[in-house]
This record gives structure tokens, sequence and C-alpha cells, in this order.
């Protein structure tokens, strides 16, 4: 197993950014233009039900397994989401104006000022909601937080009780035994036969 995984690929942190971008572009497009064809929904689902199968394989027979590490979250793709879900809510209203205004059996009111207040209205409603719903659910649930919080706390015990060598990392033989160690040197000469 050790060297099969010795000869595979390593798994970076862009081939990890490839993978994200895989996903995130695709939703992006149908968060902001799925108003439009209601139906790349499920285009989008199967596109990532089959990129998930998809890297699922390649992380296990084409690349390496990684080495365990602590690393901090990333947040530009948290950040990439938070803003694609606020101005989606403003891209698909925009959408809807438009519809309304061209589409005649939308039978809508043309005038613009009795167009826009409920729709500047409702995309404030909207983002409310997005920041209300990320301030209701955690980013950490309760386990991760007590988890964290254990490993902090052995990370500083351990520091704590890490103390410099007292003797140092080379041994000397002949201060460690000056008569009692036999020689060996006879012994690995090869001898003639």
């Amino acid at each position: 197993f050790s060297e099969v995984q010795a000869l595979m690929e390593e798994y970076t942190d862009s081939d990890l950014s490839c993978d994200y971008m895989d996903v995130l572009v695709p939703l992006s497009l149908v968060l902001f233009f799925g108003l439009v064809s209601p139906a790349i929904v499920l285009l989008m689902l199967v596109l990532v039900m089959s990129q998930f199968r998809a890297d699922m394989w390649k992380l296990v027979h084409t690349y390496r397994r990684p080495f365990p590490r602590a690393i901090k979250a990333n947040h530009v793709f948290n950040d990439f989401m938070e803003f694609s879900g606020v101005s989606m809510i403003f891209m698909n209203l925009a959408m809807i104006t438009i519809i309304a205004v061209r589409e005649p059996s939308w039978n809508a009111v043309v005038d613009d000022n009795q167009l826009s207040t409920p729709h500047f209205c409702a995309a404030m409603l909207g983002v409310s909601l997005w920041f209300y719903l990320a301030w209701l659910v955690p980013s950490k649930s309760g386990q991760t937080i007590v988890e964290e919080r254990r490993h902090f706390l052995e990370s500083q015990t351990f520091h704590r009780l890490r103390r410099p060598a007292e003797h140092p990392a080379k041994l000397d033989v002949a201060a460690a035994c000056p008569t009692a160690c036999p020689d060996f040197t006879g012994l690995m000469c090869p001898k003639a036969s």
C-alpha cells in the first residue's frame, strides 16, 4: 500500500480549488439565471452527482492520500457563496422586472415606479432573510467547538511539557563507557580464505 501511495500524484491546493470551481461555477449560473429556464436545476443536480462520483474516484485511485495536517478554513469559497446568494436575489428580481415589462401575457403594470417599489422591498426582505438565516444557523456545531477547544488545550499542554533535552543527541561512546566497551574493530575486517 505504501509503495503504491508513493507513486501516486500529490493532491495540491490548486487541485482542491479546481474541484471547488467545477461545482461553484455551474451553481452560480443556476443561481443567477435559473429563473430563465427552471429545468436547468435538474441538469445541475445531475452535474453535481456525476462530479461528486468523478472526484471520489479521482481521489481514491489517482492521488496520494494526504498526510494529516491542521489547516485553517478556506474563507474564499464561503465568501463567494455568500456573495452569490445575496446577488442572486437582485439578479432574479431584475429578471422578473424585465419579463414583467416585456411579456404581454403577464398583464403587469408597466409604470416603473409602481413596479420597482415592490421589487425593491422584496429584495430587501430577501437579503434580510438571508442574513437572518446565516445568523440563526451557526457555522460550527457545538461538537466541533468542543473538539477544537480540546485540541487547543492538548496542544498547549504538550508545549508546556516539552523541555530541551538534558543530554546531547550525539552519544559519545568513549565518555559513556571508557573501559567496559568491547573492541569490535577486529570483527569488521574480512578474513581472506
